[in-house]
């Protein structure tokens, strides 16, 4: 998703685990030549999350992507709450079971003054349609 509004943001920051992923981003990013996004690999389970801000050029961002992760680790409420903590907004697609979702939409509902429902399905993943898509606000 960076890649595509490259040409409409100052700056771009994409983080995934999976090396392969990053790799694959560097590529398109010398390809599009796209100085103002960057890509590097970390486990948002395993490192510790503050040091994500060494990956932000001011140490904020106008907006997090969040986009159906939450169910793959176990601490993914301080994952969602770094992201309130460095912008003023989330776009976060939900995953899971319907209680693993119910659960992640409450806790934006907790943090955000506005959460926004974008999307009640989603029809890029089969066996996950039931995914939501929203924007949360401070």
């Amino acid at each position: 998703m960076i890649h595509e509004i490259s040409d409409q943001i100052k700056h771009g920051v994409g983080i995934d685990y999976d090396s392969r992923m990053i790799n694959v981003a560097n590529r398109i990013r010398a390809y599009r030549k796209s100085p103002n996004t960057d890509f590097f690999v970390f486990n948002l389970e395993d490192e510790p999350l503050d040091m994500i801000r060494d990956f932000l050029p001011e140490g904020k961002v106008d907006v997090v992507f969040l986009l159906s992760v939450c169910m793959w680790f176990k601490n993914w409420k301080d994952v969602v709450k770094f992201a309130f903590d460095i912008s003023d907004a989330v776009l976060f697609e939900s995953n899971g079971k319907v209680e693993q979702q119910n659960e992640q939409i409450a806790y934006l509902n907790e943090l955000y003054s506005k959460v926004e429902l974008l999307a009640a399905t989603s029809e890029d993943d089969a066996g996950q349609k039931k995914r939501k898509l929203l924007i949360c606000y401070k």
